[in-house]
């Protein structure tokens, strides 16, 4: 290997180094970081995940949407790019597009308790009161610490005395 080639390796820790500067909240460095790796290594999952959450964070949720698109098309089977799709579309007032999308996803989302949790929550936006309950009683159960989330959001403030302690 050329002196040259060596440099034009991925550096493997690249992804993980983004990962930590977005766990501390080092959102250029992450970004940065991202923008940097090579454009194959980009459109790894994790990579993918990780544009899509830094997207998110930063209240880029058009630009969000792209990069959940990619991955759902990439990853059809990944419940990743659904469950942010559905939750990008929530945060531009576009809830009914959001609740389409989980519903279409069912079977790639169905055991996802943070699917199963914003499928009520949107829900609950929409004011189907009963099937919201249903769907973060679900989620609830099959990860019990939803219940203290549930306990403060916001798009659960109308049924939140109604769901399982």
């Amino acid at each position: 290997m050329t002196h040259a080639q060596l440099e034009k390796q991925p550096d493997p820790h690249a992804l993980r180094a983004a990962q930590g500067y977005f766990e501390l909240g080092m959102i250029s460095d992450c970004q940065s970081t991202l923008e940097q790796l090579p454009a194959d290594e980009k459109l790894r999952p994790d990579s993918l995940e990780l544009s899509i959450l830094l997207e998110l964070d930063t209240g880029r949720h058009e630009a969000a949407l792209e990069f959940c698109n990619s991955a759902i098309k990439l990853y059809p089977k990944a419940p990743f790019g659904f469950i942010n799709k559905a939750f990008a579309l929530h945060e531009l007032k576009r809830t009914p597009e959001s609740l389409q999308v989980l519903e279409d996803a069912h079977l790639v989302v169905a055991v996802d308790p943070t699917a199963i949790y914003n499928r009520g929550c949107y829900l609950a936006c929409l004011n189907r009161h009963t099937e919201a309950i249903y769907w973060v009683n679900k989620a609830i159960r099959l990860n019990p610490k939803l219940r203290d989330h549930a306990s403060t959001d916001k798009d659960l403030q109308e049924i939140e005395h109604r769901l399982e302690p």
